[in-house]
């Protein structure tokens, strides 16, 4: 994390552009499936990243400030894409399919086969959570992102968060059998 506030220190009293394009290949994945969660054209996910990096260069002097750069960026990504989505007259449908990075086994076909399986259940029933406990559960479990990162992220306090957490681990292991 300290490379990440490096970077973050360059771009602000550097004027770097080279650690604007160092923070943007760290970010983009993660972002990219991010803002997914509120828009289902990969098109427009990707302008919305693009527009949070340059959000960050137009405000690269207060980076040097920001304490915790995930949720400064995560947020950013956040308020454009629902302000795209405000802005857009048609709804749209999530067709990411997430999960897909909870499980990944390269074995014999069988196993593969088993693991498809246990992926399509999972994935399935990770569409059926409520929708915060949805996204709660997808930025800490598959972001990796803290649960203070998170709360802050989805405006929410940490005790809400918890809550929805274990709501969503206790709704996928009845769906799983767990």
């Amino acid at each position: 994390m300290s490379d990440l506030h490096q970077l973050a220190y360059e771009i602000g009293y550097n004027n770097s552009q080279v650690a604007l394009k160092h923070l943007f290949l760290h970010y983009y994945p993660r972002l990219l499936l991010f803002a997914s969660y509120y828009i289902s054209s990969k098109d427009v996910c990707e302008e919305i990243v693009s527009d949070t990096f340059i959000a960050v260069w137009n405000k690269r002097k207060e980076l040097a400030s920001v304490q915790n750069l995930n949720s400064y960026i995560y947020t950013i990504v956040k308020n454009i894409a629902i302000d795209y989505y405000r802005k857009s007259d048609k709804e749209e449908t999530i067709d990411f399919s997430e999960a897909d990075y909870l499980i990944k086994v390269h074995a014999d076909p069988e196993t593969e086969l088993i693991s498809s399986e246990l992926m399509e259940r999972l994935n399935h029933a990770i569409e059926q959570l409520p929708e915060k406990c949805k996204m709660a559960f997808k930025l800490i479990r598959i972001h990796n992102l803290s649960y203070d990162e998170v709360a802050n992220i989805m405006n929410i306090s940490k005790k809400t968060l918890e809550g929805h957490i274990t709501l969503a681990i206790k709704r996928l292991r009845e769906t799983m059998n767990i």
